[in-house]
């Protein structure tokens, strides 16, 4: 297995970053869509660097370990 990809609720998400099992985190948020409330995200680990684009309506952001 070369990689997985892990796309669960905010309690999955936030086992494999407590575990320290993850190599990069994309974030995509939508630039143009207005949602009121909503559900809480992970809590993101500590991160050395990022990488940000742009992809239709989405703004990808890439999280990398320190």
């Amino acid at each position: 297995v070369q990689s997985v990809l892990v796309e669960g609720g905010v309690r999955t998400l936030q086992a494999f970053i407590n575990k320290s099992a993850w190599d990069e985190i994309r974030v995509l948020t939508n630039t143009s869509l207005q949602v009121q409330g909503g559900l809480s995200s992970p809590n993101l680990p500590p991160y050395n660097r990022t990488e940000t684009f742009t992809l239709l309506n989405d703004l990808v952001t890439i999280y990398y370990p320190t």
